[in-house]
């Protein structure tokens, strides 16, 4: 009676044979705990380490796309001081929350969507005590 499961490496994606503790193609340690939702996950994410991986042009795509919206981002901050623009913080905080979150480049978008933020925070407190100020 075989082995009918196929083991594959959780940091190269190539196929193991026997119980090893070490894959030979890339040396990494293949604890017992690392089970198939945890290798399939890595393989998916980690493309830098397996040649064969077709997801090599999609992911040149998506950098090239948070540099794009990155750009963006700041042109819609820079022209938010303008006035009567300042809801262009928003956008630019949405901006830099995407580039972070969907993109996984966390400096670049906690360095767009926190300043935004933070502007658009003191010109929304500043708008709403001269609205309450001239109320009076």
């Amino acid at each position: 009676m075989g082995d009918d499961s196929k083991k594959f490496c959780y940091k190269c994606g190539k196929e193991l044979t026997g119980d090893i503790q070490f894959c030979p193609y890339c040396g990494a340690d293949q604890a017992p705990q690392s089970n198939t939702i945890k290798t399939e996950s890595k393989v998916i994410n980690d493309t830098s380490n397996n040649p064969n991986n077709n997801n090599i042009n999609t992911q040149n795509v998506d950098s090239k796309t948070w540099v794009i919206l990155d750009v963006i981002g700041w042109v819609v901050f820079v022209f938010s001081f303008v006035p009567g623009l300042d809801l262009g913080f928003l956008v630019s905080l949405a901006l830099g929350i995407v580039i972070q979150k969907k993109f996984n480049h966390k400096g670049a978008g906690m360095g767009l969507w926190i300043p935004s933020a933070i502007l658009f925070g003191i010109l929304f407190m500043i708008g709403f005590i001269s609205g309450f100020l001239g109320a009076i």
